[in-house]
Formats: C-alpha cells, structure tokens, sequence
C-alpha cells in the first residue's frame, strides 16, 4: 500500500497544482483585484506561495533534489500562516505579519539544510506548526460568534481541524517506538491531499467573505431588511392611528458616508453603520423599529409623544461622534435627521417616511450636524444645531 501511495505521488502532485493554480487565479480575480486591500493581499501571498512550492515539490521529484523538495516544503506549509494572517485582518485584527514571515523563513530554510537524519524530525515539527495556524484560524472564527452570513468558512473550519489533527497525529506518532521511513513517506502523501483540501476549503472561504461584503450583496441584504422593515411598521402605524396613539418617523443620515467608506472600507463601514444602528435605538424609547433604505440611513419609528421627541432627536444626534471614537480615534462621525409626526402629516407610512427623509436631506445639505422637523403646514426653515443641545 504504501509503495503504491509513494509510485502515485507525482500524480498527487500534479492534481494538486492544478487545484492551487485554480485557486490562485480565482483568489487574484474574485477577490484581490475586485476588493484590493490588505486582507486579500495577504490571501494572494498564500496562494502564490502554496503555487511556488507545489510546483517546486515536483521538479524536486522529478530531478531527485532532495534539497529543492525539503525548501519547498518549508515554503508550502507557511502558506496556513498567510491565509491565517489575512483572515485577522478582514476581521479587523492584529495581523501578525511578522510571524507569518518568520514562519516562512525558519521552516524553509531549516527544512532546505536538513539531511537525512533531522529530516523527519524538523518535517514533523513543521507540519505540527503550520497546523497551529490551522487551529488560529478555527479560534478565531469562533470567538467572532459568526453569523449565518459566514458559513462560507464552515467548510475551512473543519479542514483546518482535521489539519490540525493530522499534525499532532503525526509528531505524537514520530515519537513512539517502531518508527520508520515508510511512516514518513505516507504522511507526506497523506499530508499533499489534505492540504489539497485544505485550499479548496479556502478558497470558498476567501471568495464567499468577498462576495459577502461586495456591493451588490450590502444591497441585496439591505432591501430584503427593507421590506421586512416596512411590514411591521406599517402595522404599527396602524395600530397606533386605532388606538388614537401618536407616533413619529425619525430619518437619520451620517453626513459624510462616502468618505467614510474610502476610509475604512465596505466592510470596516459596515462595522460602524452596526455601532451607528444601535446609537439610533438606544435614543428612543417605547420599543422603537429601525430599518435602513440604504446604506448610511436609519428610518426610525417610535411611539414617543411629540414633547419629548425633541429632546430624543437631539440626544441621539449627541451621540453619533462617539460611533466613530468608538471605531477609530482617527474618525470623526456626524449626522443629520429628519423628523415627522403624525399629528403633522398623519398616519400613512409612505407619507412619513417620505417627510422625515427630505427633512433630513435638507438638513444634512445645509451644513449636517443638525435636525428638523415637519410641521403642520411646511418643513421647519430653523436648522437647530447641536450646540443648541
């Protein structure tokens, strides 16, 4: 069995190189080129590396270098510590850069200057390593608490567990008695098809948290939350015109959402609006609805009486700087709003959302950091400021 295994591993290795060759021009095309940044260059880093080195393991083979075989090892396992290291980023944390490097440093040249007595024992306690960064990856995806949004990376999950169990298999079983080269030769096929894997797994992570955050599907998101927004509140709008309750819409805007996407990104902004949307229903009470049209815009509809509702408005506004502290120090956020009762306009969901939003419009283009309201007859002309609060 193991003479066959060792007799296939060419064949291996070519499968191999055409799955990472696909998974590099998808990565580059899908993912780098689309949404460049930081995150997807370290992803193409990877896969170019995985590339490089699965290519120089069969030239290795094929020209019988034992010497260019071990460095390409050493350069195929790093390719874990990239993909791990871009992951922290599109997650908006330390990268860890450096180790990454390190890793691809250490692990191919101390695997290209082994002979065949620290062969096996550095290759084992490479593999074990790059499995470590396996592990990273599962960790932290768990502690993000990952929504139904990112089930693209279930599949990496398990490949990286099993990654990370084949590692420990392997140096745990290098350290019983009875070893023999023949174990080594297997682990290093067993080891290819799993990292095989392992890529095509990351792959549709990569692409999925790419496609997750493009455009088209922000807006795609946004309108089916629309909708669902737009039901409830219409019911209950109409509850409260029943009831002879009054009820108000609220349109808030952040002023400058176009710079801050090209500041921080789709999915850093993404982030913030979340941050933004909460500030929004922490200001009004009586269990309030919130919806967002588009991106940078919270309707908001409350059961508050019109005499507080001023002071809700302002006190939300008041808020808002904090949203972009609380992101970066280096953001600064304002809003405008627009607010329509229905004592003014009455109880129809269309009028007063249609009212609340110009009012809102108006006041983010006469300077922003500002609210007003609809009255009986017209809108406001007074654009209160905030220092008024």
């Amino acid at each position: 069995m193991i003479d066959l295994l060792r007799d296939s591993f060419l064949e291996v290795g070519f499968l191999q190189a055409a799955i990472v060759t696909i998974a590099t021009i998808v990565t580059i095309g899908v993912a780098f080129l689309a949404r460049p940044g930081i995150g997807t260059l370290y992803w193409t880093i990877a896969f170019t590396l995985i590339l490089l080195a699965t290519f120089g393991l069969i030239a290795g083979r094929l020209i019988e270098s034992d010497q260019a075989r071990h460095a390409s090892m050493g350069v195929l396992f790093s390719g874990a510590a990239f993909l791990w290291s871009g992951f922290r980023i599109m997650w908006r944390r330390h990268p860890f850069i450096s180790v990454s490097v390190a890793f691809l440093v250490v692990s191919t040249v101390a695997l290209m200057l082994s002979d065949e007595t620290s062969f096996p024992f550095l290759y084992r306690t490479v593999f074990l390593l790059s499995s470590l960064f396996a592990a990273f990856f599962v960790l932290d995806w768990t502690r993000r608490r990952p929504t139904r949004r990112e089930a693209c990376a279930i599949p990496l999950v398990v490949a990286s567990i099993v990654f990370f169990g084949l590692g420990v298999q392997g140096y745990v079983t290098a350290l019983l008695p009875g070893t023999t080269p023949a174990d080594l030769e297997l682990q290093q096929v067993i080891a290819s098809i799993t990292l095989g894997v392992y890529v095509i797994c990351a792959v549709i992570a990569a692409v999925g948290f790419t496609l997750r955050d493009s455009p088209l599907a922000h807006r795609t998101i946004v309108a089916h939350e629309w909708q669902q927004f737009e039901r409830a509140a219409a019911a209950r709008v109409a509850e409260a015109e029943s009831a002879g309750d009054p009820v108000s819409v609220v349109c808030l805007r952040l002023d400058d959402d176009d710079e801050l996407r090209q500041l921080t990104g789709d999915e850093a902004l993404s982030e913030l609006l979340g941050l933004f949307r909460s500030t929004a229903v922490a200001g009004f009470a009586a269990d309030p609805l919130v919806g967002s049209p588009r991106l940078g815009t919270i309707v908001v509809v409350t059961a508050q009486p019109d005499s507080t509702m001023r002071a809700a408005v302002g006190k939300t506004l008041a808020r808002v700087p904090a949203v972009g502290t609380r992101f970066s120090p280096l953001i600064h956020t304002t809003a405008s709003a627009g607010w329509a009762s229905a004592a003014a306009v009455g109880y129809d969901l269309r009028t007063l959302v249609a009212a609340a939003t110009g009012a809102a419009e108006h006041a983010r283009a006469s300077g922003g950091d500002a609210w007003e309201s609809v009255g009986v007859e017209r809108v406001d002309t007074g654009v209160i400021p905030l220092s008024r609060w």
